[in-house]
């Protein structure tokens, strides 16, 4: 008995397939798992950028072959791409900008836009914040280097006071030593 041989599920096609990229409005199917709803998400957007692209072209009297020409992509790709056969990369999207202008959709653009001064303005608040930031790192950094010292300087003089033998009174004959050398009268 041999092993069940493995068939991929695949999607149904939509019946208006042949429209991908050509009018806005197409039927979408539903997915019925996570990767297939993705997906169906993906080429929702791809067709809606196909579909402002192919209207802009026609709008300036262009066809694909001579757009695919000016973007420096093969015909046969950029015809796929705008039918939805093969996948639109970001490089598509930023030539479309580049030669047609305004075809990205407004809710995918940038709705700020920032002067040169601004912009340097905003790198010189972020110079001096991190200035800032890595002077209180430094300032921690010695207040830790001074508690260590004297957490140190304490536990020498405990070890030093501990060595000590008890001594007797400095008016006991014989106890007082000499005091430079340290060593004791005997």
């Amino acid at each position: 008995m041999s092993a069940p041989r493995f068939q991929p599920r695949l999607m149904a096609v939509p019946t208006d397939r042949l429209y991908f990229g050509k009018v806005a409005r197409i039927s979408w199917l539903e997915g019925s798992t996570e990767t297939e709803e993705k997906r169906i998400a993906t080429a929702r957007l791809q067709h809606a950028l196909a579909v402002k692209i192919i209207g802009t072209l026609r709008d300036m009297g262009h066809n694909v072959r001579s757009y695919a020409k000016l973007a420096g992509v093969s015909y046969d790709r950029m015809a796929k791409v705008l039918r939805g056969e093969a996948l639109m990369r970001l490089e598509d999207i930023a030539d479309a900008e580049r030669l047609l202008g305004l075809v990205v959709p407004a809710l995918l653009e940038a709705n700020e836009t920032r002067s040169p001064e601004q912009i340097a303005s905003d790198q010189k608040i972020e110079a001096a914040r991190k200035r800032h930031e890595a002077f209180n790192l430094m300032r921690e950094a010695m207040a830790m280097e001074l508690k260590l010292a004297k957490a140190s300087e304490a536990e020498y003089d405990a070890r030093k006071n501990a060595s000590l033998p008890d001594s007797r009174s400095d008016s006991e004959p014989g106890a007082a030593g000499d005091p430079s050398t340290g060593a004791r009268n005997q």
